[in-house]
């Protein structure tokens, strides 16, 4: 399943949640954008980064949350 969430990292004094992903697909993903996860959006803060020594991009992005059960989820993305 393409875009399943399958870690988070709360930054608790943030107020934000980095979220890994299994399979990405971010064709869809931009900062300002929105991810939908289990019928709740949310902003997104910051998208995956490229990694230098590898082609692939990582498989993270940051949201505004810290009080959710989120792995094992689908997340899609608007524009």
């Amino acid at each position: 399943m393409k875009n399943r969430v399958i870690d988070v990292f709360n930054l608790k004094d943030k107020e934000i949640s980095i979220i890994t992903v299994d399979n990405p697909d971010f064709s869809d993903l931009r900062i300002g954008g929105r991810a939908c996860i289990q019928n709740k959006e949310y902003s997104i803060c910051s998208i995956a980064m490229i990694n230098r020594r590898e082609p692939m991009p990582l498989d993270t992005f940051v949201i505004p949350i810290t009080q959710a059960e989120l792995v094992g989820k689908q997340v899609t993305f608007k524009k």
